[in-house]
């Protein structure tokens, strides 16, 4: 798994890197799951600049809703693209771990469940409520629609806890 940070200048980068590997390996079972550290290996997680954001990958309806302002990010194939706020405030910096861990949500459950399909139990920016969507995406938006999040950290330095918000999917992997 590679990290790459893009057009980012400002921003604590081993922090980043720490929280992000906290996130993900959390939600593996070090006994159990070698062959999903092995699938982890072939993602890259992109994180850019908010400003490098290009809304072509959004249908023309979906752009007129779509606030390119904020981090938000893009799950695809073995790729993470996360647009970000390039700023080391630790407010800007938990705005953007709220991002970050929702498209590494999206990234873990891909690899857990590659094939599996699920219903969706809210609506999101994509669908209506009770259409079936790829299991990754589905739970990771219903989760996020149900408030289902909880608190991670990661050390920022020897002496200092970061806490962020992540997607609660613990209970799935």
């Amino acid at each position: 798994m590679k990290i790459s940070f893009n057009n980012l200048f400002d921003i604590d980068r081993k922090l980043y890197e720490r929280c992000i590997l906290k996130y993900i390996y959390e939600h593996y079972d070090i006994g159990k799951g070698f062959s999903k550290y092995l699938e982890q290996d072939k993602w890259v997680i992109e994180l850019h600049s908010i400003d490098s954001f290009d809304d072509s990958f959004y249908t023309k309806e979906q752009q007129v809703d779509l606030s390119t302002g904020i981090p938000h990010g893009v799950t695809g194939q073995y790729v993470v693209k996360c647009y970000i706020v390039d700023d080391k405030n630790d407010l800007f910096t938990l705005q953007n771990f709220s991002a970050i861990c929702h498209e590494l949500a999206h990234m873990v459950l891909k690899i857990h469940y590659p094939n599996r399909r699920g219903v969706l139990r809210h609506s999101d920016f994509y669908s209506k409520r009770g259409d079936e969507k790829n299991f990754f995406s589905q739970e990771v938006h219903d989760r996020v629609k149900e408030k289902n999040l909880r608190t991670c950290f990661a050390y920022k330095n020897r002496f200092k806890k970061f806490r962020f918000i992540g997607v609660n999917i613990l209970d799935l992997c």
